[in-house]
Protein backbone atom coordinates (compact mmCIF):
# COMPACT_ATOMS: atom_id res chain seq x y z
CA UNK A 1 0.00 0.00 0.00
CA UNK A 2 2.87 2.39 0.82
CA UNK A 3 4.32 1.70 -2.62
CA UNK A 4 1.07 2.76 -4.32
CA UNK A 5 0.88 5.95 -2.22
CA UNK A 6 4.46 6.78 -3.19
CA UNK A 7 3.77 6.01 -6.85
CA UNK A 8 0.59 8.13 -6.76
CA UNK A 9 2.49 10.99 -5.11
CA UNK A 10 5.21 10.91 -7.77
CA UNK A 11 2.61 10.80 -10.54
CA UNK A 12 0.73 13.73 -8.98
CA UNK A 13 3.87 15.85 -8.67
CA UNK A 14 4.89 15.03 -12.25
CA UNK A 15 1.42 15.98 -13.49
CA UNK A 16 1.52 19.28 -11.58
CA UNK A 17 4.88 20.22 -13.12
CA UNK A 18 3.67 19.23 -16.56
CA UNK A 19 0.51 21.31 -16.25
CA UNK A 20 2.41 24.27 -14.84
CA UNK A 21 4.74 24.26 -17.83
CA UNK A 22 1.86 24.05 -20.30
CA UNK A 23 0.31 27.44 -19.60
CA UNK A 24 -0.27 29.59 -22.70
CA UNK A 25 -0.33 26.61 -25.03
CA UNK A 26 2.93 25.22 -23.71
CA UNK A 27 4.88 28.34 -24.66
CA UNK A 28 5.37 29.64 -21.11
CA UNK A 29 8.63 27.78 -20.65
CA UNK A 30 9.74 27.81 -24.29
CA UNK A 31 12.98 29.39 -25.35
CA UNK A 32 13.18 31.94 -28.16
CA UNK A 33 14.56 29.17 -30.41
CA UNK A 34 11.59 26.96 -29.56
CA UNK A 35 9.20 29.70 -30.65
CA UNK A 36 11.03 30.10 -33.98
CA UNK A 37 10.76 26.34 -34.53
CA UNK A 38 7.08 26.34 -33.54
CA UNK A 39 6.36 29.15 -36.01
CA UNK A 40 7.97 27.15 -38.84
CA UNK A 41 5.87 24.15 -37.83
CA UNK A 42 2.72 26.28 -37.85
CA UNK A 43 3.46 27.36 -41.42
CA UNK A 44 4.21 23.78 -42.51
CA UNK A 45 0.97 22.58 -40.85
CA UNK A 46 -1.02 25.51 -42.28
CA UNK A 47 -2.04 26.47 -38.73
CA UNK A 48 -2.06 30.19 -39.39
CA UNK A 49 -4.37 30.97 -36.46
CA UNK A 50 -1.74 29.58 -34.08
CA UNK A 51 1.02 31.27 -36.05
CA UNK A 52 -0.31 34.80 -35.66
CA UNK A 53 -0.50 34.35 -31.87
CA UNK A 54 3.31 34.08 -31.89
CA UNK A 55 3.73 37.51 -33.49
CA UNK A 56 3.73 40.95 -31.86
CA UNK A 57 4.52 44.49 -32.94
CA UNK A 58 7.82 46.14 -31.95
CA UNK A 59 6.14 47.60 -28.87
CA UNK A 60 4.98 44.15 -27.71
CA UNK A 61 1.32 44.64 -28.64
CA UNK A 62 -0.53 41.81 -30.34
CA UNK A 63 -1.27 42.21 -34.03
CA UNK A 64 -4.66 43.73 -34.80
CA UNK A 65 -7.29 41.57 -36.52
CA UNK A 66 -6.51 43.36 -39.80
CA UNK A 67 -2.78 42.70 -39.41
CA UNK A 68 -3.45 39.05 -38.53
CA UNK A 69 -5.57 38.73 -41.66
CA UNK A 70 -2.73 40.17 -43.78
CA UNK A 71 -0.30 37.63 -42.32
CA UNK A 72 -2.74 34.78 -42.91
CA UNK A 73 -3.24 35.97 -46.50
CA UNK A 74 0.46 35.74 -47.41
CA UNK A 75 1.16 32.42 -45.68
CA UNK A 76 -0.37 30.13 -48.35
CA UNK A 77 2.17 31.51 -50.87
CA UNK A 78 4.98 30.80 -48.44
CA UNK A 79 3.59 27.31 -47.78
CA UNK A 80 3.42 26.64 -51.53
CA UNK A 81 7.09 27.57 -51.95
CA UNK A 82 8.02 25.32 -49.03
CA UNK A 83 6.03 22.43 -50.51
CA UNK A 84 7.81 22.84 -53.87
CA UNK A 85 11.05 22.14 -52.01
CA UNK A 86 9.72 19.04 -50.29
CA UNK A 87 8.47 20.66 -47.10
CA UNK A 88 10.47 21.59 -44.03
CA UNK A 89 12.80 18.81 -42.96
CA UNK A 90 14.56 20.70 -40.18
CA UNK A 91 14.94 24.09 -38.53
CA UNK A 92 18.58 24.73 -37.66
CA UNK A 93 19.21 27.21 -34.87
CA UNK A 94 22.51 28.87 -35.68
CA UNK A 95 22.60 31.22 -32.71
CA UNK A 96 20.31 32.37 -29.92
CA UNK A 97 21.17 35.52 -27.99
CA UNK A 98 19.11 36.71 -25.03
CA UNK A 99 19.66 40.23 -23.69
CA UNK A 100 21.12 40.71 -20.19
CA UNK A 101 17.76 41.86 -18.86
CA UNK A 102 16.09 38.79 -20.38
CA UNK A 103 13.39 40.72 -22.23
CA UNK A 104 14.63 40.55 -25.81
CA UNK A 105 16.30 37.90 -27.92
CA UNK A 106 17.68 37.31 -31.38
CA UNK A 107 17.57 33.93 -33.09
CA UNK A 108 19.50 33.20 -36.27
CA UNK A 109 18.05 30.16 -38.00
CA UNK A 110 17.98 28.33 -41.30
CA UNK A 111 15.48 25.94 -42.84
CA UNK A 112 16.47 22.65 -44.42
CA UNK A 113 13.91 21.52 -46.98
CA UNK A 114 12.93 18.00 -47.94
CA UNK A 115 14.92 18.24 -51.18
CA UNK A 116 18.08 19.06 -49.18
CA UNK A 117 18.15 22.74 -50.12
CA UNK A 118 18.81 25.24 -47.32
CA UNK A 119 17.22 28.65 -46.95
CA UNK A 120 19.19 31.82 -46.40
CA UNK A 121 19.94 32.53 -42.77
CA UNK A 122 17.02 34.29 -41.09
CA UNK A 123 17.30 36.65 -38.12
CA UNK A 124 14.27 36.78 -35.81
CA UNK A 125 13.84 39.39 -33.11
CA UNK A 126 11.78 38.30 -30.11
CA UNK A 127 10.26 40.00 -27.07
CA UNK A 128 9.28 38.47 -23.75
CA UNK A 129 5.61 39.39 -23.34
CA UNK A 130 3.79 38.26 -20.19
CA UNK A 131 6.32 35.46 -19.71
CA UNK A 132 6.08 34.21 -23.31
CA UNK A 133 8.53 34.74 -26.15
CA UNK A 134 6.91 36.40 -29.18
CA UNK A 135 8.37 37.12 -32.61
CA UNK A 136 8.48 40.78 -33.64
CA UNK A 137 6.66 40.97 -36.96
CA UNK A 138 6.49 44.20 -38.92
CA UNK A 139 3.87 44.43 -41.63
CA UNK A 140 4.88 46.56 -44.59
CA UNK A 141 2.61 49.35 -45.79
Amino acid sequence: MKFFKLLFGIALITTMFTLASCGEGGLGSSSPSDVVKISAGNIADEDYDALVTLYVKKNGEALSEEEQDKVKAIMPQMKEEIDKKGGIKEVIIIEETISEDGTTATVNSQLVFGDGEKSNEDKSELLLVNGNWKIVFEIGG
